[in-house]
Protein backbone atom coordinates (compact mmCIF):
# COMPACT_ATOMS: atom_id res chain seq x y z
CA UNK A 1 0.00 0.00 0.00
CA UNK A 2 2.90 2.59 0.53
CA UNK A 3 4.29 2.28 -2.93
CA UNK A 4 1.06 2.71 -4.44
CA UNK A 5 0.16 5.68 -1.49
CA UNK A 6 3.25 7.17 -2.44
CA UNK A 7 2.64 7.12 -6.21
CA UNK A 8 -0.91 8.13 -6.40
CA UNK A 9 -0.09 11.07 -3.92
CA UNK A 10 2.34 12.39 -5.85
CA UNK A 11 0.34 12.84 -8.86
CA UNK A 12 -2.19 14.04 -7.78
CA UNK A 13 -0.53 16.89 -5.56
CA UNK A 14 1.60 17.62 -8.77
CA UNK A 15 -1.76 17.93 -10.76
CA UNK A 16 -3.11 20.35 -8.07
CA UNK A 17 -0.20 22.43 -8.26
CA UNK A 18 -0.58 22.70 -12.10
CA UNK A 19 -3.82 23.32 -12.69
CA UNK A 20 -3.11 26.13 -10.25
CA UNK A 21 -0.83 27.46 -11.78
CA UNK A 22 -1.97 27.29 -15.38
CA UNK A 23 -5.69 28.69 -14.43
CA UNK A 24 -6.03 31.64 -16.47
CA UNK A 25 -6.67 35.15 -14.92
CA UNK A 26 -9.81 35.84 -13.66
CA UNK A 27 -12.41 36.78 -16.71
CA UNK A 28 -15.62 37.51 -14.28
CA UNK A 29 -16.81 40.89 -14.28
CA UNK A 30 -14.51 42.07 -11.10
CA UNK A 31 -11.40 41.46 -12.84
CA UNK A 32 -11.05 42.24 -16.25
CA UNK A 33 -12.94 42.64 -19.58
CA UNK A 34 -12.81 39.75 -21.88
CA UNK A 35 -11.37 40.04 -25.82
CA UNK A 36 -14.43 38.79 -27.64
CA UNK A 37 -14.72 41.69 -30.18
CA UNK A 38 -18.30 42.57 -31.57
CA UNK A 39 -18.12 45.27 -34.71
CA UNK A 40 -21.17 47.89 -35.43
CA UNK A 41 -24.17 47.02 -36.47
CA UNK A 42 -24.79 47.29 -40.27
CA UNK A 43 -27.64 48.94 -40.02
CA UNK A 44 -26.27 51.94 -38.09
CA UNK A 45 -26.59 55.21 -40.67
CA UNK A 46 -24.20 57.07 -41.94
CA UNK A 47 -24.37 60.35 -41.87
CA UNK A 48 -22.38 63.19 -43.84
CA UNK A 49 -22.59 66.76 -42.36
CA UNK A 50 -22.09 69.27 -44.97
CA UNK A 51 -21.46 72.84 -45.26
CA UNK A 52 -23.70 74.31 -48.15
CA UNK A 53 -24.14 77.79 -47.02
CA UNK A 54 -22.21 80.46 -44.67
CA UNK A 55 -22.25 83.93 -44.10
CA UNK A 56 -19.83 86.00 -42.22
CA UNK A 57 -17.79 83.18 -41.00
CA UNK A 58 -13.76 83.05 -40.57
CA UNK A 59 -12.15 81.26 -42.08
CA UNK A 60 -12.46 77.32 -40.84
CA UNK A 61 -15.11 78.29 -38.67
CA UNK A 62 -17.83 76.53 -40.62
CA UNK A 63 -15.71 73.80 -40.73
CA UNK A 64 -15.10 73.53 -36.85
CA UNK A 65 -18.94 73.55 -36.52
CA UNK A 66 -19.83 70.57 -38.91
CA UNK A 67 -17.55 68.66 -37.36
CA UNK A 68 -18.49 69.43 -33.81
CA UNK A 69 -22.17 68.44 -34.89
CA UNK A 70 -20.61 65.22 -36.17
CA UNK A 71 -19.08 64.53 -32.89
CA UNK A 72 -21.91 65.38 -31.16
CA UNK A 73 -24.08 63.08 -33.37
CA UNK A 74 -21.74 59.90 -32.61
CA UNK A 75 -21.50 59.77 -29.04
CA UNK A 76 -25.37 60.46 -28.18
CA UNK A 77 -26.86 58.68 -31.48
CA UNK A 78 -25.99 55.23 -32.84
CA UNK A 79 -24.86 56.41 -35.84
CA UNK A 80 -21.60 57.05 -37.82
CA UNK A 81 -21.70 60.53 -38.42
CA UNK A 82 -18.68 62.43 -40.54
CA UNK A 83 -18.14 66.15 -40.58
CA UNK A 84 -15.83 68.60 -40.93
CA UNK A 85 -12.28 68.79 -42.53
CA UNK A 86 -13.32 64.95 -43.00
CA UNK A 87 -16.16 65.86 -45.64
CA UNK A 88 -14.78 68.87 -47.06
CA UNK A 89 -11.51 66.74 -48.61
CA UNK A 90 -14.32 64.69 -49.56
CA UNK A 91 -16.20 67.20 -51.86
CA UNK A 92 -15.54 68.79 -55.06
CA UNK A 93 -12.51 71.31 -54.60
CA UNK A 94 -14.45 74.37 -55.98
CA UNK A 95 -17.23 73.42 -53.32
CA UNK A 96 -21.12 72.55 -54.07
CA UNK A 97 -23.52 73.79 -56.56
CA UNK A 98 -26.04 76.40 -55.10
CA UNK A 99 -28.86 74.62 -54.24
CA UNK A 100 -27.46 71.27 -53.63
CA UNK A 101 -30.42 70.49 -51.21
CA UNK A 102 -32.88 70.76 -53.75
CA UNK A 103 -30.95 68.52 -56.55
CA UNK A 104 -31.33 65.17 -56.68
CA UNK A 105 -28.14 64.52 -58.50
CA UNK A 106 -26.13 66.54 -56.47
CA UNK A 107 -27.27 64.61 -53.51
CA UNK A 108 -26.58 61.57 -55.00
CA UNK A 109 -23.09 62.71 -55.64
CA UNK A 110 -22.63 63.99 -52.12
CA UNK A 111 -23.81 60.71 -51.10
CA UNK A 112 -21.51 58.75 -52.83
CA UNK A 113 -18.83 61.03 -52.29
CA UNK A 114 -19.09 60.46 -48.44
CA UNK A 115 -20.36 56.58 -48.74
CA UNK A 116 -23.70 58.23 -46.66
CA UNK A 117 -27.12 57.20 -46.00
CA UNK A 118 -28.40 60.33 -45.05
CA UNK A 119 -27.33 63.67 -45.32
CA UNK A 120 -27.44 66.93 -43.33
CA UNK A 121 -26.82 70.25 -45.25
CA UNK A 122 -25.57 73.56 -42.89
CA UNK A 123 -26.50 76.82 -43.76
CA UNK A 124 -24.23 78.73 -41.18
CA UNK A 125 -24.71 82.20 -40.27
CA UNK A 126 -22.30 84.59 -37.79
CA UNK A 127 -24.94 87.58 -36.33
CA UNK A 128 -22.90 89.58 -33.85
CA UNK A 129 -21.39 87.94 -31.63
CA UNK A 130 -23.99 84.78 -31.84
CA UNK A 131 -23.95 81.92 -34.59
CA UNK A 132 -27.04 80.66 -36.36
CA UNK A 133 -27.04 77.17 -37.75
CA UNK A 134 -30.04 75.58 -40.17
CA UNK A 135 -29.95 72.19 -40.88
CA UNK A 136 -32.02 70.60 -43.55
CA UNK A 137 -31.90 66.60 -43.87
CA UNK A 138 -32.05 64.57 -46.52
CA UNK A 139 -32.48 60.45 -46.98
CA UNK A 140 -30.01 59.31 -49.64
CA UNK A 141 -32.38 56.02 -50.35
CA UNK A 142 -35.60 57.79 -50.81
CA UNK A 143 -34.93 61.36 -51.23
CA UNK A 144 -37.23 62.71 -47.97
CA UNK A 145 -35.86 65.58 -46.50
CA UNK A 146 -37.35 68.01 -43.94
CA UNK A 147 -35.82 70.89 -42.28
CA UNK A 148 -34.51 70.57 -38.62
CA UNK A 149 -34.89 73.75 -36.06
CA UNK A 150 -32.83 76.19 -35.74
CA UNK A 151 -29.74 76.07 -33.39
CA UNK A 152 -28.02 79.16 -31.80
CA UNK A 153 -24.34 78.68 -30.77
CA UNK A 154 -23.92 81.90 -28.55
CA UNK A 155 -20.16 83.34 -27.97
CA UNK A 156 -19.87 81.93 -24.86
CA UNK A 157 -20.56 78.30 -25.55
CA UNK A 158 -19.16 74.96 -26.56
CA UNK A 159 -20.41 73.93 -29.75
CA UNK A 160 -20.16 70.31 -29.13
CA UNK A 161 -22.24 70.50 -26.24
CA UNK A 162 -25.46 72.29 -27.66
CA UNK A 163 -25.31 69.92 -30.42
CA UNK A 164 -25.41 67.20 -28.19
CA UNK A 165 -28.26 68.77 -26.48
CA UNK A 166 -30.03 68.72 -29.60
CA UNK A 167 -28.89 65.03 -31.32
CA UNK A 168 -32.02 63.96 -31.12
CA UNK A 169 -33.70 66.96 -32.82
CA UNK A 170 -31.62 66.60 -35.97
CA UNK A 171 -32.19 62.94 -36.10
CA UNK A 172 -34.94 61.91 -34.71
CA UNK A 173 -35.61 58.58 -36.09
CA UNK A 174 -31.54 57.33 -34.60
CA UNK A 175 -31.40 54.78 -31.34
CA UNK A 176 -30.08 57.01 -29.02
CA UNK A 177 -26.18 55.96 -27.67
CA UNK A 178 -26.26 53.46 -24.60
CA UNK A 179 -23.65 54.78 -21.93
CA UNK A 180 -20.44 53.59 -22.80
CA UNK A 181 -20.80 52.98 -26.08
CA UNK A 182 -21.60 50.03 -28.64
CA UNK A 183 -19.88 50.49 -31.93
CA UNK A 184 -17.11 48.10 -31.02
CA UNK A 185 -17.40 46.15 -27.82
CA UNK A 186 -14.58 44.23 -25.88
CA UNK A 187 -16.70 41.57 -24.00
CA UNK A 188 -19.54 41.78 -26.30
CA UNK A 189 -21.72 39.33 -28.57
CA UNK A 190 -25.28 38.21 -27.49
CA UNK A 191 -24.75 39.82 -23.54
CA UNK A 192 -23.58 36.53 -22.80
CA UNK A 193 -20.38 35.20 -21.80
CA UNK A 194 -18.89 31.94 -23.89
CA UNK A 195 -19.03 28.97 -21.29
CA UNK A 196 -16.06 28.12 -19.58
CA UNK A 197 -14.67 31.82 -20.06
CA UNK A 198 -15.50 32.93 -16.52
CA UNK A 199 -14.17 29.63 -14.39
CA UNK A 200 -11.72 31.47 -12.28
CA UNK A 201 -9.68 30.25 -8.57
CA UNK A 202 -12.08 31.35 -5.46
CA UNK A 203 -11.15 31.73 -2.16
CA UNK A 204 -12.43 28.25 -1.27
CA UNK A 205 -11.33 26.74 -4.49
CA UNK A 206 -7.19 27.87 -3.91
CA UNK A 207 -7.94 26.41 0.10
CA UNK A 208 -8.80 22.84 -1.15
CA UNK A 209 -6.28 22.90 -3.47
CA UNK A 210 -3.72 23.75 -1.11
CA UNK A 211 -5.14 21.10 1.30
CA UNK A 212 -4.65 18.66 -1.29
CA UNK A 213 -1.23 19.67 -2.10
CA UNK A 214 0.18 19.60 1.35
CA UNK A 215 -2.13 16.44 1.99
CA UNK A 216 -0.19 14.85 -0.77
CA UNK A 217 3.59 16.36 -0.11
CA UNK A 218 2.76 15.19 3.50
CA UNK A 219 1.91 11.46 1.73
CA UNK A 220 4.80 11.51 -0.01
CA UNK A 221 7.09 12.09 2.82
CA UNK A 222 5.64 9.98 4.79
CA UNK A 223 5.41 6.92 1.90
CA UNK A 224 9.71 7.38 1.29
CA UNK A 225 9.87 7.33 4.93
CA UNK A 226 7.91 4.18 5.73
CA UNK A 227 9.45 2.78 1.96
CA UNK A 228 12.74 3.10 3.63
CA UNK A 229 12.33 1.77 7.15
CA UNK A 230 10.41 -1.23 5.19
CA UNK A 231 13.82 -1.93 2.91
CA UNK A 232 15.82 -1.71 6.03
CA UNK A 233 13.73 -4.24 7.79
CA UNK A 234 14.26 -6.63 4.75
CA UNK A 235 17.75 -6.43 5.01
CA UNK A 236 18.31 -7.39 8.92
CA UNK A 237 15.94 -7.91 11.96
CA UNK A 238 14.26 -4.83 13.25
CA UNK A 239 13.02 -4.05 16.61
CA UNK A 240 8.96 -4.10 17.57
CA UNK A 241 9.58 -0.30 18.21
CA UNK A 242 10.88 0.04 14.33
CA UNK A 243 7.73 -2.33 12.89
CA UNK A 244 4.97 -0.26 15.21
CA UNK A 245 6.88 2.98 13.16
CA UNK A 246 6.34 1.23 9.90
CA UNK A 247 2.85 0.15 9.81
CA UNK A 248 1.76 3.81 11.93
CA UNK A 249 3.88 5.59 9.10
CA UNK A 250 1.31 3.34 6.28
CA UNK A 251 -1.40 4.03 8.29
CA UNK A 252 -0.41 7.69 7.94
CA UNK A 253 -0.26 7.08 4.52
CA UNK A 254 -3.29 5.82 4.03
CA UNK A 255 -5.24 8.60 5.40
CA UNK A 256 -2.98 10.95 3.60
CA UNK A 257 -3.97 9.72 -0.05
CA UNK A 258 -7.79 9.70 1.12
CA UNK A 259 -7.67 13.38 2.29
CA UNK A 260 -5.59 14.41 -0.88
CA UNK A 261 -8.47 12.29 -3.00
CA UNK A 262 -10.96 14.25 -1.37
CA UNK A 263 -9.24 18.11 -1.43
CA UNK A 264 -8.37 17.33 -5.30
CA UNK A 265 -11.50 16.21 -6.40
CA UNK A 266 -13.64 19.28 -4.52
CA UNK A 267 -10.70 21.36 -6.12
CA UNK A 268 -11.76 20.45 -9.42
CA UNK A 269 -15.62 20.31 -8.86
CA UNK A 270 -15.06 23.93 -7.50
CA UNK A 271 -13.18 25.12 -10.22
CA UNK A 272 -15.77 23.68 -12.67
CA UNK A 273 -19.14 25.09 -11.27
CA UNK A 274 -16.85 28.79 -10.68
CA UNK A 275 -18.06 29.96 -14.33
CA UNK A 276 -21.90 28.53 -14.14
CA UNK A 277 -23.37 31.29 -12.66
CA UNK A 278 -21.54 33.89 -15.23
CA UNK A 279 -22.61 31.05 -18.10
CA UNK A 280 -26.05 31.91 -17.06
CA UNK A 281 -26.43 35.85 -16.15
CA UNK A 282 -25.91 38.32 -18.68
CA UNK A 283 -23.21 40.36 -19.06
CA UNK A 284 -22.94 43.36 -17.18
CA UNK A 285 -22.11 45.59 -19.71
CA UNK A 286 -19.25 46.62 -22.59
CA UNK A 287 -15.86 46.57 -20.78
CA UNK A 288 -14.73 49.55 -23.58
CA UNK A 289 -16.48 51.25 -25.78
CA UNK A 290 -15.08 53.14 -29.05
CA UNK A 291 -17.13 55.32 -31.00
CA UNK A 292 -15.74 56.68 -34.14
CA UNK A 293 -15.82 60.29 -34.52
CA UNK A 294 -14.19 62.91 -37.31
CA UNK A 295 -10.86 62.60 -37.08
CA UNK A 296 -9.98 59.53 -35.10
CA UNK A 297 -12.28 58.31 -32.24
CA UNK A 298 -13.87 58.15 -28.38
CA UNK A 299 -12.79 55.51 -25.93
CA UNK A 300 -15.25 54.47 -22.91
CA UNK A 301 -13.57 52.06 -20.30
CA UNK A 302 -15.93 51.02 -17.75
CA UNK A 303 -16.48 48.07 -15.20
CA UNK A 304 -14.09 47.34 -12.01
CA UNK A 305 -11.11 46.00 -11.75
Amino acid sequence: MTSRALAVSAALAAAIALTQLAAPAPAHADDAATTTTTTADATVPRVGVIVELTVNLPPGRADAIAGALADALNRELEVDALGGDDVTRLLPPDGLPDECVGTPACIADVAARLNATQLLFLAIVQVGDDTQVDASWVDVATGAGATRPRVTLHADARAGAVFATQAQRYLPDARRREAGGKTIIIEGGDGRRAPGRDRHLTRTTWITGGVAVAAGAATTLLGLSARSLYHRCEREICPQRDLDTLHGRDVLADVGLGVTVAAAVTTVVLYLRSGAAAEAAPAAGPAVGVVPVAGGAVMSLGGTF
